[in-house]
């Protein structure tokens, strides 16, 4: 996991105070006479640099130097003495400012950006916006602060302390304009730029009254399992607050389920303290405040109403290792505390004190500072400097060592202890931005992929023995009938927390399967896979105990989620998933979900265990979840489903199974079964109806390429109920459904006609008026139906409407269809028949035909008129011949006198050619009679002339203008100089004078370039424009 490797070491003496500045990489030792040593660290050595005799030298010839700090942003160091603060400049030491303080000055913060690593570099340190120096005054006591923006000093503001003589400031800190003060006794907010200089002490504290993660729930849950079995020896009121201070025994403490390490015991909480506060980060906004004294992490937060309020977390299992501690220090780039003791250094995690990595030091400990997130630097009592630097141990070494597999650590209970530590710390390092310089491996990319696969591992073990221990507690309270006086909340925080992992580290299946289930589901990870377990955990009792309702709905979401991950695999086995944890990605495929045994399981064969546990896990513990789970595609054990469903006799769920899975007879015959065992019972006929109608709905959702399994059960219904055949038929084939208007037409409309052939003929007209249908068949049999059927004026009625719709269909079959009937039509019913032959002649523009039947055997001219009307609307030359037919017919009649002919001429004469028209006129009809004619032609005439003028006019006047507008463009000129460039090529475009050149406008300014050149960047912005386009069915066929 973590180690330290010693840099190097420096023996000293007479040091007064030390400082290391990363950036530079110097070492600064102020000595106890004032001289300054600047050592400059090379390679695993420091070596001196320079010294500055005297530098920081009192009147009195001893050294005046209090404390060294070091602001980043500003590249200073301050000289704290007992009265003043002299500021160097870090890169050459020379002082160029000093704050004296009468008052004297007790101690001294430096604040720049706490949310920045440590080992943030220079250049994103100077971006800081603020650098602000903090220092307490003796007598009075008053809070100074001096704030610098960038490089720039802004301010000095100054607030009195009003404090009593035992409150001790312990640290100071930064959020938006507001300076947090914290001693030992409260927090305070400082709000320096305001006009009244007062510090506001935050009264307002919410203590959680439920754990806020899983290891604390899991600890009171046992505590209360232990409390429960000796209830007469402790007394706590179940009621209160779980963080309410009641504790059991030191005896009961020590046998709880966290393994103490080994070496590290908890401090005495009332002898061994620290008054000291230490600054985070909070994750979720804010300020995080960890109380060494109180061993309480407590949240800075704002409340809706920008009200300040402190969130108390208030656990024993907080610092719980602090035993001889002498300091404790924050190590912000993996987020863990380093603790500080006689003879060697812990680096343990915040929460839960869980030690990562301790540091020996055989000379003793006498200070200590950091570097950089990553370097620590030690002062021994011998007065030696030692440097470490943590590093990441090469995780390949790890895996071919003693470092634990999905499979091994499956049975080794007692690996709790190393998996919780490797969780914390691979958790920690996975989402420091530090990562990169902890990695020791020369392909970065490779430690950090290892690093997160072993994260995930080491996580999903840890939960599975967390699950593991969650069972053996909740077991215990259950046997003692005590779950009535346990905390409901506490195993839904714990299961939900241990589920919520494992879903997000994306948990092999077969493990959790094994691991969480009992041992009748638990087996099918063997059954269904072909690779089988021998864990010595796998979980005990039978199927329906209550811990396994209780984990079943997180169990349920964590299958989900990855049953989602595996079918992505299944539909597309090229694909690589991508595997994100904090901030880090993987591309990983199938045997990311496979555990180290089984590396031969499919892809497949994986997805249908999923889906085959979640059936059984909605069978026995979420029955209401089972039908909607079998209605969509799954990939369950057909065998398993069926045989499970039958026994517990779920006749609608094995329904809703057989539809889903195609089995279509199977799902028939059982609902028909039905009704022979309905005759045998009382109420019969209305079991027998309902089941009649569970088969009308079945049959209603099966599509086209089942439509003969539909026609099989529908003569079945028929047979059964032959009254009932509107009720069976109209149902399942004249209702709007999903699948309905996929059924081939003429099969169904065959098929009821066999039963019914007035139910054939309404589903005819059904398909045709609801779904539209356009096909010849339909339209056909149905002109072919309605003709039978003249006698009725509903069916004549309905004709006509369908053929005025229908007409441009198919109007060579439709017309074939009217001529077959015509001859044993009567006489009435042929003229109505013979007049809807000329809608389909229309079509098909035989209009000498049409004219034929309207003028020649209908005799009706107002009908012909109106068909050469339309006629000359789609097509006017054609629809002038059909006028002049029409007007020979007229003449060849002899039917029509001359006040008739001069009627239809006046009418119609502008729809006809003049000049046919003319010679078509009788000589028998006298000229004085065609006067209106003659003059309404010539008029006609002239305005055809007087027309051809306009555009003549128009044309010229067009010419002028386009001339114009070319003379324009040829009178426009540029000039090219030497100095002038190619935009695309940057060669000088005079340099060859055979060379063409091209000038365009681009964006209203004048552009010159090659013509070569101006092909090639044309072409170009061609091709990317065609990759760029949205690829069409057209382009991939």
């Amino acid at each position: 996991m973590l180690t330290a490797e010693l840099i190097y070491t420096h023996q000293s003496s007479d040091i007064a105070d030390y400082l290391p500045i990363y950036e530079s990489q110097k070492l600064l030792v102020v000595k106890k006479n004032g001289d300054v040593e600047v050592f400059s660290r090379s390679a695993d050595t420091i070596k001196l640099y320079q010294t500055y005799p005297g530098l920081l030298k009192a009147k009195d010839n001893t050294g005046s130097c209090k404390e060294l700090i070091y602001a980043h942003a500003i590249g200073t160091i301050f000289v704290r003495s007992d009265k003043s603060l002299q500021l160097l400049n870090s890169s050459n030491l020379h002082e160029y400012d000093k704050i004296s303080e009468r008052r004297g000055i007790s101690r001294c913060w430096i604040v720049d950006d706490r949310t920045k690593s440590l080992d943030t570099n220079e250049s994103e340190l100077s971006k800081s916006d603020s650098t602000i120096l903090v220092y307490t005054t003796h007598t009075p006591r008053v809070l100074r602060l001096f704030e610098w923006r960038k490089r720039s000093f802004q301010n000095v503001y100054e607030v009195p302390l009003n404090l009593d003589k035992t409150e001790i400031i312990c640290d100071v800190s930064t959020i938006k304009d507001d300076l947090v003060v914290t001693t030992n006794k409260a927090t305070y907010l400082w709000n320096y730029k305001t006009a009244k200089p007062v510090m506001n002490k935050i009264t307002k504290m919410v203590k959680k009254r439920t754990p806020d993660n899983i290891i604390t729930a899991l600890t009171e849950l046992e505590r209360q399992s232990l409390h429960f079995d000796d209830a007469s020896d402790y007394s706590i009121d179940m009621q209160s607050s779980i963080f309410s201070g009641t504790s059991v025994s030191e005896k009961k403490s020590r046998s709880n389920i966290w393994s103490k390490f080994k070496g590290i015991q908890r401090a005495n909480l009332q002898n061994d303290y620290l008054d000291k506060v230490l600054y985070s980060a909070g994750k979720s906004g804010g300020i995080t405040i960890m109380d060494m004294k109180n061993h309480s992490i407590v949240q800075l937060k704002t409340s809706e109403s920008n009200e300040p309020f402190l969130l108390i977390n208030k656990t024993s299992e907080n610092f719980r290792w602090h035993n001889g501690v002498r300091d404790v220090h924050y190590l912000s780039s993996i987020d863990s505390l380093i603790q500080i003791y006689d003879t060697y250094l812990l680096i343990t995690d915040c929460e839960y004190g869980v030690p990562f990595l301790q540091i020996d030091v055989q000379e003793g400990i006498k200070d200590f500072k950091q570097i950089n997130g990553q370097f620590l630097l030690i002062h021994t009592r011998n007065d030696c400097f030692k440097s470490f630097k943590l590093k990441l141990r090469d995780l390949e070494d790890d895996s071919n060592s003693d470092e634990m597999s999905l499979t091994t650590s499956v049975k080794d209970h007692s690996s709790f202890e190393k998996l919780w530590k490797e969780v914390l710390i691979y958790t920690k390092l996975v989402e420091s931005t530090s990562l990169p310089q902890f990695c020791n491996n020369n392909d970065e990319d490779e430690q950090t992929r290892l690093l997160v696969s072993r994260l995930r591992d080491v996580t999903v073990l840890f939960n599975l023995q967390l699950l593991d221990k969650f069972f053996s507690i909740f077991n215990r309270i259950n046997n003692n009938n005590n779950l009535t006086y346990m905390d409901p909340h506490l195993p839904e925080i714990i299961i939900s927390e241990i589920f919520g992992s494992l879903s997000n580290f994306w948990a092999p299946p077969q493990l959790v399967i094994s691991r969480s289930l009992p041992k009748s589901i638990a087996k099918l990870v063997g059954a269904l896979t072909g690779e089988y377990h021998d864990f010595s955990t796998l979980s005990k009792g039978d199927d329906t105990g209550i811990q396994y309702e209780l984990i079943a709905p997180n169990l349920i979401s964590y299958l989900i989620d990855v049953r989602r991950y595996i079918r992505r695999l299944v539909s597309q086995p090229n694909e690589l998933l991508q595997y994100t944890s904090f901030t880090q990605t993987l591309l990983v495929d199938i045997n990311f979900f496979l555990i180290d045994d089984h590396e031969d399981t499919s892809a497949k064969s994986l997805l249908s265990l999923i889906d085959t546990v979640l059936f059984k896990v909605y069978l026995n513990y979420k029955p209401a979840l089972l039908a909607p789970f079998l209605r969509i595609p799954n990939d369950c054990n057909y065998e398993i489903v069926v045989n499970d469903l039958k026994i517990a006799g779920l006749t609608q769920e094995l329904v809703d199974f057989y539809f889903q899975r195609g089995k279509h007879e199977f799902a028939l015959n059982l609902i028909t079964e039905l009704i022979d065992d309905s005759t045998k019972s009382d109420g019969y006929q209305a079991k027998e109806q309902a089941i009649t109608v569970l088969v009308i709905q079945y049959l209603q959702k099966l599509s086209n390429d089942d439509l003969e399994v539909v026609f099989s059960y529908t003569d079945w219904l028929l047979r059964k109920f032959p009254k009932s055949k509107v009720q069976i038929i109209t149902p399942i084939f004249m209702t709007e459904t999903m699948n309905s208007r996929s059924y081939e037409y003429q099969r169904v409309y065959n098929f009821i006609k066999r039963s019914d052939s007035t139910l054939s003929l309404q589903y005819l007209e059904y398909i045709i008026g609801v779904y539209d249908a356009r096909q010849e068949f339909i339209e056909v049999e149905l002109i072919s139906r309605y003709v039978e059927n003249l006698s009725n004026q509903d069916a004549k009625s309905k004709l006509a409407s369908l053929i005025k719709l229908i007409k441009d269909d198919y109007p060579a079959k439709c017309l074939e269809t009217l001529q077959e009937r015509l001859p044993g039509l009567p006489q009435s019913d042929k003229k109505f028949v013979m007049f809807l032959q000329t809608f389909f002649l229309f079509h098909l523009n035989r209009h000498v035909d049409s004219l034929n039947i309207l003028f020649d055997q209908l005799h009706d001219l107002q009908k012909t008129i109106s068909y050469c009307n339309s006629v000359y609307e789609v097509n006017d030359q054609i629809g002038s011949e059909c006028f002049l037919t029409l007007f020979e017919k007229i003449l060849q009649s002899g039917d029509y006198s001359e006040m008739h002919l001069q009627s239809f001429l006046e009418d119609n004469f502008l729809k006809m050619d003049p000049l046919q028209l003319l010679q078509k006129i009788p000589t028998s009809i006298p000229l004085s009679k065609l006067t209106f004619l003659l003059s309404q032609i010539m008029k006609m005439s002239t305005f055809h002339v007087e027309d051809s003028f306009i555009e003549k006019d128009l044309v010229k006047t067009n010419i002028i203008k386009t001339t114009s507008i070319l003379n324009e463009e040829k009178s426009k000129y540029t000039t090219v100089s030497e100095a002038m460039l190619c935009s695309l090529c940057k060669r000088k475009l005079v340099n060859n004078s055979n060379e063409k050149l091209t000038w365009y406008k681009d964006r209203e300014h004048d552009k010159l370039m090659h013509l070569s050149c101006r092909r090639i960047f044309l072409e170009k912005q061609r091709t990317d424009k065609t990759k760029n386009a949205m690829k069409t069915l057209a382009d991939l066929t």
